[in-house]
């Protein structure tokens, strides 16, 4: 298993490129493999405003839990920051994790993405999701409602761009004709990782999230689990493996990346906690630090450097 980080809150909010520096030369020389960034363009003001879209209401006063994201909470471009890791590390891979793919022209992602492998030598992974936030569509031009196909549609014209000079596409979203990319990444191929698939639900798993589970074993080369108990997760995880199997495609071959929060448990138990997911199929762990354990690049490398050799030796 592969273990990584989550860029922190915190480093989101600075605006000082030698922190972030800093940071990620310190985690890439000791030895972790990735590091995650997130995604938003705009934001909302917290309060009590409510966005309608396809009948269904968005509080912008959601709390965190709920993945709301406000214009006071910094998120830096993944794109534009990837690019800068990459001229200040020699291993570390990064994820976007996740980029609101349906609210972005396909072929510009496309070119973006390839871009990023190039010049990192392989070093990028594309983790992309449908989004949640109809006021960053509109702010981008872009329907809330017909999101969705959209994306499904996305994803195939971007791994054809990655893999063939030229393309031709006529779908209902794109209008490709005899176009190409150059540079295409290494091996025609970056990792496409998708995020969703909805967290713990008494009741099963619901309809809509049944359908994002079945895009992700059609086209995903991994899962980025969103929020889910351990019960949850095995259910989730049967629904892509499934797919993947009646897509002909082997369901082995699909990564899953999941958070864990070190300093929440004593460190055998935390050991003992994350071998149990590893055991069902979690290949890639970021790690993130409980605010107890102090919030200095030293404490949290340091807390993360013991969990992974307690983990590594037991």
């Amino acid at each position: 298993m592969q273990f990584g980080v989550l860029f922190p809150e915190d480093l989101r909010a600075t605006f000082d490129p030698g922190v972030v520096r800093d940071f990620v030369q310190a985690f890439d020389g000791a030895g972790f493999r990735f590091i995650t960034f997130p995604d938003h363009v705009v934001g909302t003001p917290p309060g009590d405003r409510e966005v309608v879209r396809n009948a269904a209401v968005v509080r912008a006063d959601a709390p965190p839990a709920q993945g709301n994201y406000t214009h006071e909470r910094a998120v830096h471009e993944p794109f534009i920051l990837s690019a800068y890791v990459f001229a200040l590390t020699e291993q570390i891979h990064c994820f976007t994790s996740i980029l609101i793919l349906a609210q972005r022209q396909a072929a510009l992602v496309a070119k973006q993405a390839a871009e990023l492998a190039v010049i990192s030598g392989g070093r990028f992974s594309l983790g992309v999701g449908v989004g949640y936030q109809p006021w960053e569509f509109e702010a981008l031009g872009v329907p809330y409602e017909d999101r969705g196909a959209r994306y499904e549609e996305q994803l195939q014209v971007i791994k054809r761009l990655w893999a063939d000079p030229l393309v031709t596409v006529e779908g209902r979203f794109h209008a490709l004709n005899n176009v190409g990319i150059n540079p295409r990444p290494p091996g025609g191929h970056i990792p496409l990782w998708m995020g969703g698939g909805g967290a713990a639900d008494p009741v099963g798993v619901r309809a809509p999230a049944r359908r994002v589970l079945d895009r992700i074993g059609r086209h995903a080369d991994g899962w980025i689990i969103v929020a889910s108990s351990f019960n949850d997760f095995l259910e989730r995880r049967d629904i892509i493996r499934k797919a993947a199997k009646d897509s002909g495609r082997d369901p082995a071959k699909i990564g899953i990346l999941h958070e864990f929060t070190i300093g929440a448990r004593e460190v055998g138990q935390e050991v003992a906690y994350v071998k149990r997911w590893e055991e069902s199929g979690i290949t890639h762990a970021r790690l993130a630090v409980a605010p107890r354990l102090g919030s200095s690049l030293e404490a949290r490398l340091r807390a993360l450097s013991e969990f992974r050799r307690a983990y590594e030796d037991a």
